[in-house]
């Protein structure tokens, strides 16, 4: 949801406050608050990754192998060197 849904949408908010700006429509303090909530978002997305991975090579530690990774449906990528 964060990768697919909350990033895409942040970043247009700061596509659009930026293209506002240059326009003299919009103040630099919205265009830099929607540079940072979209920064935030973009930091949850690599947490959660980490976080995935970690989880991952816990269960692959505890199984004593490495447990084999499928896709998850409707996601747009597939996990590098999963089997």
């Amino acid at each position: 949801v964060l990768r697919d849904q909350t990033l895409p949408a942040t970043r247009h908010a700061v596509d659009a406050l930026h293209a506002g700006y240059a326009a003299g429509g919009t103040e630099l303090l919205g265009w830099l608050d929607a540079e940072r909530a979209a920064l935030e978002v973009e930091l949850e997305v690599h947490r959660a990754r980490g976080d995935l991975a970690r989880a991952l090579a816990d269960l692959d530690a505890a199984v004593g192998d490495r447990v084999r990774r499928v896709a998850v449906p409707g996601r747009q990528e597939v996990r590098r060197g999963a089997r």
